[in-house]
C-alpha cells in the first residue's frame, strides 16, 4: 500500500506542477506568503470553507490540493 499524500505536499506539488512561487499563490489566494507556506509544511490548517476558496480562485479542485474529508462537494461561497 503507497503511503497516502499529505495535504502539505499535495498543495506544493500542484503549486510546483504550475509554476507557481509562494507569492503567486499568496496574491492570488489572498492569503500571505507565510500563510501559505505554514499549511504547505503542515504547520497551518486552512478552515474547510477556506479550502474550496483557495481551489477555486487557482482554478483547482479542492481534492488536488487538500484532503477533502472535511470539506463539502459542495459549498456555497462568495
Amino acid at each position: 500500500m503507497s503511503p497516502r499524500i499529505s495535504t502539505t505536499s499535495k498543495l506544493r506539488q500542484w503549486r510546483t506542477q504550475n509554476s507557481l512561487t509562494l507569492e503567486d499563490v499568496s496574491g492570488l489566494c489572498g492569503l500571505s506568503v507565510a500563510t501559505v507556506s505554514r499549511v504547505e509544511r503542515g504547520k497551518s490548517n486552512l478552515a474547510p470553507i477556506m479550502k474550496v476558496k483557495v481551489a477555486r480562485r487557482l482554478g483547482a479542485r479542492v481534492r488536488d490540493l487538500f484532503d477533502i474529508e472535511d470539506v463539502p462537494e459542495t459549498a456555497d461561497v462568495a
